[in-house]
């Protein structure tokens, strides 16, 4: 009897330690994942995830601003800043890849620190009608904090649930880690790494300081340290549908109404932007969105005609139509903003 005792307590120390080595291996991992990030992100680099570039954004602090961007990799990838100043417009894209509408109210709130003249939310026409699961991308506490006050119950938990796993610094850098790790490994096949980034990149005259070139399938991603993102390369060989669209998602314009009326009652001037897509969409005729949203100026891209060669694929501009697109964009904002 006191053998067996024994064994049974030998096991449940033995299980005790192994949970407590797991967990004593998590904080350690994340304490230097934070680290990491922290170290990485300095005001000419930054890693593309929200407190990163939000840590860039604070870190090229500049009140007063004529425009900050808000927006997802269209934001990103489509905005030249530089092409922005040459026309005296001081600017901020503050675009980050995998982020969506939900993913918006810290950068809203942070924007609105910095006091710019306007503030714009880019995002696709289509977002408006699609019925999106409630997947946030990282939860920051003034995220949780718009939700808690401007959200549905289900979005305030599933917000809180995001918070609560964004804790774990491991779940926030996961996708960066991945990449990183894949951009190690395909660093030993020079020929598909090394030699194809400088052939590309030997003729191309970025309007940035790059500090980082990263290869990915058919594509190359040019790191700047103002902000910016370049893509290069063209590759729209994709089946493109017309799309269709009849059914308002009243939850994303009730959070959308949210964020402009956030920005106005700082005194600071909203902007709704629809950006261009190369597959055609097709919206019902009998709505008007602007009946929807609180008054607002919207500038609806949609339809807006990129040809297919300045496409690095069906959702973003290459380093040309960026350059395109930017141009276009900022004679509308000074022709409308005299």
């Amino acid at each position: 009897m006191n053998s067996c005792t024994l064994t049974s307590k030998k096991i449940k120390r033995n299980i005790f330690i192994s949970f407590f080595l797991v967990f004593l291996g998590f904080v350690v991992l994340d304490v230097v994942l934070d680290l990491y990030i922290y170290s990485r992100t300095k005001k000419d680099r930054f890693i593309n995830e929200k407190a990163s570039k939000i840590k860039h954004f604070n870190l090229n602090y500049s009140e007063n601003r004529d425009y900050v961007f808000i927006g997802s990799s269209r934001t990103l990838y489509h905005i030249s800043t530089e092409i922005f100043k040459e026309n005296n417009l001081n600017i901020y894209n503050l675009g980050v890849s995998g982020n969506f509408l939900i993913d918006y109210p810290s950068y809203i709130y942070e924007a609105i620190k910095q006091k710019p003249k306007n503030i714009i939310i880019s995002l696709s026409k289509k977002d408006l009608f699609i019925e999106k699961e409630n997947v946030f991308k990282t939860v920051l506490y003034e995220d949780l904090l718009f939700y808690k006050k401007y959200g549905s119950n289900d979005l305030f938990i599933s917000s809180l649930f995001s918070w609560v796993k964004s804790l774990h610094s491991f779940y926030n850098y996961s996708e960066a880690i991945f990449l990183k790790i894949k951009s190690f490994y395909s660093s030993f096949n020079l020929k598909s790494s090394k030699v194809q980034i400088k052939k590309y990149t030997n003729d191309i005259k970025s309007d940035c300081s790059i500090f980082k070139k990263v290869l990915e399938t058919k594509k190359i991603i040019l790191n700047c340290t103002n902000g910016d993102e370049i893509l290069l390369g063209t590759n729209t060989d994709h089946l493109l549908e017309k799309e269709k669209y009849s059914n308002i998602n009243k939850d994303t314009i009730k959070i959308l109404n949210s964020f402009i009326s956030i920005i106005k009652a700082n005194d600071i001037n909203p902007i709704v932007i629809f950006e261009p897509t190369l597959s055609k969409s097709e919206f019902d005729e009998n709505i008007r969105i602007d009946s929807f949203l609180e008054d607002v100026e919207i500038i609806d891209l949609t339809q807006m005609h990129i040809q297919t060669d300045m496409w690095a694929d069906v959702s973003h501009f290459n380093n040309i139509g960026r350059t395109y697109y930017s141009r276009k964009l900022a004679k509308r904002l000074l022709r409308d903003h005299k």
